[in-house]
């Protein structure tokens, strides 16, 4: 696979000098000197966060921030002894111990890299996972999840150069699989596998008109596209609803108080991850929907963030430690969603945090993250009644027709929160 060359340790060690400190030679007192160093695309980053430093007057570049790039670093390349022919012949038991490894090292690419040159990690984590999935006889739907988004960003870079092929066909029958498995929709990874077979439609969609001069159908088809998703929002809130109700029937069917408050704790705290799932459409739809206002959609489309941009890696000393010792004050780099430029792979990328409501500090982000705050408060039920009917009114605009009063004042609403004139800024330039 693709290596880094001697150049980054030399970059490395001028991004080190000028964070000398006592806590950078505590924090590298504590690794192995092979851990040391950072990738090409950690140490391109770095150094223009120190730019940005300079002009922003905010401190961005801190050793705890160099010292995980140091460390993620060194697992993003933990694989590359690996040539995917091999992967192809390993053992059972080979692929299932390579399983941990491969995700670590998915992961490590984490935040706001590209994987445009390093499709052959990419690919390479990929077939580890597809090949475990084939292996196992109850094959978990998570790990199938994962393994969708994986080849769902393979079929993104497709994409740039027109293409529609095996990596496109590997996500959608592996999405297919999760949203079509028999457990509840309250499960996140199934929301975002339903709304990830609207992503691969745009997929198709931007390869096809990447490839034509003349894109007069490329609003039609992503209006389209566009519909589906809030569709699909539309859909997902009727089954939240529904899962709603049965949590209150097992519930009021329970006489046992403490089995009834674990019971009521457990369904909660799935409602509300369902719901800032929800929140993440929401914000995806309001996105498109801007673009779509704007006739931006020959340059730019949105979509969810491929899982390893909303996984923040390690971000400690030592692994799995929850002494606060071991904890690294680094920048925060995961996202929820991305509007990108689908006709160039290294053109502009705006990465989104989406908080259902509540806030998040500017200065504990990466500063190329933007932040989209809902701010709506109430329970999961009071909020999926907003997400439907926001869905329902997007469904109505789009086809259309009128949405009902209750539908304006909802996109009204979101719109005063989200500010799109600052979120978009970027677009615009």
């Amino acid at each position: 696979m693709i290596g880094d060359g001697v150049i980054t340790h030399e970059l490395s060690d001028r991004l080190a000098e000028s964070l000398e400190s006592e806590r950078l030679e505590e924090l590298r007192a504590r690794i192995d000197d092979d851990e040391g160093y950072l990738s090409a695309e950690w140490a391109s980053n770095l150094f223009r966060l120190r730019d940005l430093e300079r002009t922003t007057g905010r401190q961005i570049l801190t050793p705890d921030t160099f010292i995980h790039a140091a460390l993620e670093s060194n697992r993003m390349k933990s694989l590359d002894w690996l040539e995917l022919a091999d992967i192809e012949v390993l053992s059972e038991a080979a692929i299932q111990d390579l399983q941990p490894e491969a995700r670590a090292m998915y992961n490590a690419h984490s935040g706001i890299h590209s994987m445009l040159h390093r499709q052959d990690r990419l690919e390479a984590a990929a077939t580890i996972f597809l090949r475990s999935l084939e292996i196992d006889s109850q094959p978990d739907m998570y790990a199938a999840r994962l393994t969708a988004n994986m080849y769902e960003e393979l079929a993104w870079y497709d994409m740039f150069e027109g293409r529609v092929g095996r990596s496109y066909e590997a996500a959608a029958k592996l999405n297919s699989l999760v949203v079509e498995a028999d457990n509840s929709w309250a499960n996140q990874y199934k929301i975002h596998a339903r709304m990830s077979q609207v992503d691969l439609q745009a997929t198709a969609v931007l390869a096809e008109a990447n490839l034509s001069e003349a894109n007069q159908q490329l609003y039609r088809n992503l209006r389209r596209v566009h519909l589906n998703l809030n569709e699909s929002l539309d859909f997902l809130s009727d089954q939240l609803v529904k899962y709603l109700d049965e949590s209150e029937t097992e519930l009021n069917g329970t006489d046992d108080p403490e089995k009834r408050k674990n019971l009521a704790n457990h369904f909660e705290g799935r409602a509300r991850s369902a719901t800032g799932t929800l929140a993440e459409g929401m914000a995806l739809s309001f996105s498109q929907d801007y673009i779509l206002k704007n006739r931006l959609q020959d340059k730019y489309w949105a979509m969810q963030a491929f899982m390893r941009q909303d996984v923040m890696g390690r971000r400690r000393i030592v692994k799995g430690s929850e002494k606060e010792e071991d904890k690294l004050r680094a920048l925060n780099i995961t996202f929820d969603i991305q509007i990108f430029n689908h006709t160039d792979p290294e053109g502009l990328v705006l990465p989104i945090e989406v908080k259902k409501k509540d806030s998040a500090k500017r200065d504990s982000l990466h500063p190329d993250i933007q932040i989209a705050r809902l701010g709506i408060k109430g329970d999961p039920r009071t909020f999926t009644e907003t997400a439907k009917n926001f869905a329902s009114g997007q469904i109505a605009k789009h086809s259309n027709q009128e949405p009902t009063a209750k539908e304006r004042e909802v996109y009204k609403e979101i719109e005063e929160k989200l500010k799109p004139d600052t979120l978009f800024l970027k677009l615009n330039a």
